[in-house]
Formats: C-alpha cells, sequence, structure tokens
C-alpha cells in the first residue's frame, strides 16, 4: 500500500464534490495529513457547505466515510527541521502549505496536492516526492 501525505485542497475537492472514488480511492493509500488541515477544513466549512451539492445528511455520511481513511498526524512528531526546511521550500509561494510538506518531509513520502503553483514550485526548489 502507498503512503502520501495529503494537504487541504485534496480534502476540500472530496468534501465539495461528495464523489465516492475519492473515499475508493484513499482506500488504495494510507493517507496521513497534519492535524492543522482540520483548522483549514473549519475555517472553510461555510465556503464547502455552500460550494457542495450533496445533501446535509449525505454530505455528513460521506464526510465520516472520507475521515475513516485519513490518519491525523498531531504536529508534536513533526521535527523542528522538518518545519524549517518545508518553511523555507514553501516560502515565496505558500507559506501556509508548510505543515504539510513538513509532514511529507518528516515521514519520507509524497506529497498529494493539486496545487499546481506549489508543485511546480517545490519541483524548481528539487523537491520532487510530490503526486
Amino acid at each position: 500500500m502507498k503512503h502520501v501525505v495529503t494537504d487541504a485542497n485534496v480534502l476540500f475537492s472530496g468534501l465539495i464534490s461528495g464523489n465516492e472514488k475519492i473515499v475508493r480511492l484513499f482506500g488504495e493509500y494510507t493517507i496521513y495529513t497534519p492535524d492543522f488541515a482540520l483548522v483549514e477544513v473549519q475555517k472553510y466549512q461555510e465556503l464547502i457547505l455552500s460550494k457542495t451539492k450533496i445533501e446535509p445528511q449525505k454530505l455528513r455520511d460521506y464526510t465520516l466515510r472520507l475521515f475513516k481513511k485519513i490518519v491525523v498526524v498531531p504536529n508534536l512528531i513533526i521535527s523542528n527541521q522538518s518545519y524549517y526546511k518545508a518553511f523555507n521550500l514553501c516560502k515565496g509561494v505558500d507559506e501556509k502549505d508548510t505543515p504539510y510538506l513538513a509532514l511529507s518531509i518528516e515521514l519520507e513520502i509524497e506529497l498529494l496536492t493539486q496545487d499546481e503553483k506549489l508543485a511546480s514550485h517545490l519541483r524548481k526548489e528539487g523537491f520532487d516526492k510530490i503526486t
């Protein structure tokens, strides 16, 4: 089974779409995300709710199925060294992505993102563990 770190953009897309393919895809991977992702989901919940086409009860059930597939990792396991490296890589494009990249660096696994600007920037900086 492949292991990846996912960022909030992937979670948002899944929650908005309600697509069961995402739940199945997440079942094929071990998906990790930093606890910061929950802060972002909370922060943007109104936007997610306004964009989704799923009725509330189905969204609730879908969200529970989706989050059963995700390992939320507490910030405390990410070393300062990984954070420092991630911050320097994200600097200039989007520093809010630092926790996701730091977890990817810490666990030495790929980062799953839909943020092409971030992915392109990271590749230019020599970080190629991006899906």
